[in-house]
């Protein structure tokens, strides 16, 4: 069981852990909202797809935004013992920084389980999802544009002819020409309204008071009907293909990719992704190690400076590990830099960590000279 200072430094670091946890998604909402709510509203997406869009984003959101609330509730923390000069009195009852940031390295460890979830699992099937929405979305919008009196062949196989439209939205003396029969027999329909409605599968078009006439010349027959309803398929190249079982590696989860390992043709990609999962996942481990040394190293200097520091840090860990990553995925740089680049980073913030721990604070004065 914890102990009293143990729980009371867990809940210093958790309320500014969920405040910037909880700021920083309602931004990265926000931001999704603005750019695909005129998409959703121009689509005419139902609610059920709009909110399984934005519920597949969410995974890929807290890669990004645990790391980051760790890292700066962390950096809180410790500003905030030092400034209260708590941190001084606990010092002097012979505890080290390890010892009163146990409890929040223990987190860190349970977050970094968490994002071994995420990247492994939950991201590329969030993308899975977000890209089979996408596919829906461009299949609901798909219809060609109609306009009256004109002869419309973007449909392959079929051709469609209107007057005008009624008041009720539907369409007056309307004529589809359907050729998609294997046996070669053209199918004509004329109606005096038609109604058209859109499905996952592309479109319903809903004839009313009319006839069919079927065949050519001496074959021609005609049959009259009160309704009809035939679907119009939208072909490939007006809609986005579904991903089915051969995904690109970024959109695999861990046995998909795992197995796409241990065939004899295994892509640069394949490797690339399946290791920079792990690494990534490790990130807020290593984010531990720079944000007590960032916290202790400028005691008299303000807050603000030092989140800033930290953000540039933090900067710095990101695009060198994505730099390495993609140059990895193209084959440019062997598999194991991504581990190389985590070691380098990892060992550089152990020795500030040991060191904050020997010493106290980060100094790089030179000694005077007697």
């Amino acid at each position: 069981m914890f102990s009293t200072l143990n729980r009371y430094i867990l809940r210093l670091w958790a309320i500014p852990f969920i405040v910037i946890f909880v700021l920083i998604n309602a931004i990265f909402l926000i931001r999704k909202v603005s750019i695909w709510l005129p998409i959703l509203v121009e689509h005419e997406a139902p609610l059920e797809l709009t909110l399984s869009l934005f519920i597949s984003m969410v995974p890929m959101d807290l890669v990004l935004t645990i790391p980051i609330a760790f890292f700066f509730a962390l950096i809180k923390l410790i500003l905030d013992l030092q400034s209260n000069s708590e941190l001084d009195a606990m010092y002097a009852g012979g505890r080290s920084i390890l010892n009163i940031l146990a409890p929040v390295l223990w987190m860190g460890v349970l977050l970094t389980f968490v994002m071994f979830l995420l990247t492994l699992q939950l991201v590329p099937m969030g993308k899975v999802v977000s890209y089979n929405i996408s596919a829906k979305l461009n299949a609901l919008n798909a219809a060609p544009s109609f306009e009256p009196r004109r002869f419309i062949d973007d449909i392959d196989d079929m051709v469609l002819y209107f007057d005008g439209k009624n008041s009720d939205g539907s369409y007056a003396n309307f004529m589809l020409t359907d050729s998609r029969s294997k046996t070669g027999e053209v199918v004509t329909y004329f109606s005096e309204k038609a109604v058209l409605s859109r499905v996952d599968a592309g479109l319903v078009v809903s004839l009313y008071s009319g006839s069919q006439l079927i065949g050519e010349k001496d074959q021609l027959r005609s049959v009259k009907f009160s309704n009809y309803d035939i679907v119009v398929p939208l072909t490939e190249r007006k809609r986005y293909l579904e991903l089915g079982a051969n995904k690109p590696p970024g959109y695999m989860d861990a046995i998909s990719l795992f197995h796409a390992l241990s065939l004899d043709k295994v892509s640069p990609a394949h490797i690339a992704n399946w290791h920079f999962r792990w690494v990534l996942a490790l990130s807020v481990l290593v984010l531990f190690c720079y944000a007590v040394p960032i916290s202790l190293r400028a005691k008299r200097s303000k807050q603000g400076a030092v989140f800033l520091f930290a953000s540039l840090v933090m900067w710095a860990i990101n695009q060198a590990e994505m730099i390495v990553f993609r140059k990895t995925e193209l084959g440019i740089l062997p598999w194991w830099s991504l581990w190389v680049v985590l070691s380098i980073f990892m060992a550089i913030g152990l020795w500030l960590l040991w060191t904050v721990q020997q010493r106290g604070v980060i100094s790089f004065r030179l000694p005077k000279r007697s």
